[in-house]
């Protein structure tokens, strides 16, 4: 599933929820101090909480929490890890023999290398990362 930042001037990014989070993450370590969300009409006040930035509610992010969001991520680029071009991917052809690597200490360490790489946010994301900056400097935006 994915994650759709729009403006209210109807500019839009799409994100999946994993680099949504990561984005998150990220921020918040760079100094963003998320101010919480403003719940959608349609939601039940005493259902919602304000600390939702991750479903795709129709929650408002306003505007001073969004410029704090891009000045945040302002900060991450410069320190954005090199992508590494030498992971290959890894298939397994079956749960055994995931479970197998998994209990070998050199084949765990490469599937954990993997995954860090695979999601982590490095400089490819950097074009994704202006594009967000872009659009929070816009103002408020909903999460759709």
């Amino acid at each position: 599933m994915t994650i759709d930042l729009v403006s209210i001037n109807g500019e839009s990014i799409n994100l999946s929820r994993m680099g949504w989070n990561k984005i998150f993450d990220l921020a918040v370590n760079n100094g963003w101090e998320p101010m919480g969300t403003i719940r959608p009409s349609s939601w039940p006040e005493d259902e919602w909480c304000s600390d939702d930035y991750f479903s795709n509610a129709g929650q408002l992010v306003q505007s001073g929490d969004a410029l704090e969001l891009a000045d945040a991520l302002v900060r991450v680029i410069p320190n954005l890890p090199e992508k590494r071009e030498d992971i290959q991917p890894l298939e397994f052809k079956s749960n055994a023999e995931l479970y197998e690597a998994l209990d070998d200490p050199q084949k765990r360490e490469k599937l954990r290398e993997y995954l860090r790489e695979i999601y982590m946010v490095h400089k490819g994301w950097e074009s994704k990362l202006r594009e967000l900056i872009a659009l929070c400097r816009g103002g408020e935006f909903i999460i759709l």
